[in-house]
């Protein structure tokens, strides 16, 4: 079990300024390539998308079960966004090329507008490359293939940003159940899902609810 020590940073927490002002809800966590430590938020105002920030964790702290910013930087001018909209040229034969550093991973929605400049439209991640994103429609599954639930939240050690436990949310709605897997249960990030050692069968021992 996650101890007093650890914070827990979970999918649809509200975010207040220091003011005690709203300014959105964690739609995303942001964790460095080998999923051992936190490094963003991504904030959801709302009003679509292209509005959401990333804020790095070491910018918050929890309040009353939920996260206030302890920054002087301006909400949300003062943040990086989460996602960005570009418009792009098209090449000869209908492709495009995304710019550096960005490749094909950070790609989220590829559309041809039918315009007589023939540009593309690219909405694409600003997350740091090789960085993983997970939020509430993260699949989980286990090492034997089975789809075993999706990421509810994180356990992180507040003194040093490392993941300890990934909440996870297992069954349907009259037998759903909470899990809270330890971090050496993760074996990676694969194809946008996030997959654990262990079966369906041996998850038993970590539920809490």
């Amino acid at each position: 079990m996650a101890d007093d020590r650890e914070l827990l940073v979970r999918i649809d927490q509200r975010v207040f300024d220091e003011k005690g002002n709203v300014v959105g809800v964690v739609e995303a966590v942001v964790l460095t390539p080998t999923l051992s430590h936190m490094t963003h938020v991504s904030v959801s105002p709302g009003g679509g998308f292209t509005e959401s920030r990333l804020v790095p964790i070491d910018d918050l702290e929890p309040t009353d079960g939920s996260l206030r910013l302890r920054t002087d930087a301006p909400w949300p001018h003062g943040f990086d966004r989460t996602y960005d909209l570009d418009f792009l040229p098209l090449e000869q034969d209908g492709d495009y090329q995304l710019p550096y550093p960005y490749g094909a991973e950070h790609l989220l929605l590829w559309d041809r507008l039918e315009t007589p400049m023939g540009t593309g439209t690219v909405i694409r991640s600003q997350l740091p490359p090789g960085e993983h994103e997970l939020h509430s429609g993260t699949p989980v599954r286990s090492a034997d293939g089975q789809r075993i639930g999706h990421v509810a939240g994180l356990f992180l050690d507040q003194a040093t940003d490392e993941v300890s436990h990934v909440v996870l949310r297992h069954g349907h709605l009259w037998e759903r159940r909470t899990v809270l897997l330890p971090l050496s249960l993760l074996e990676g990030f694969r194809e946008g899902e996030l997959v654990v050692r262990g079966t369906v069968a041996d998850l038993d021992r970590y539920a809490v609810s």
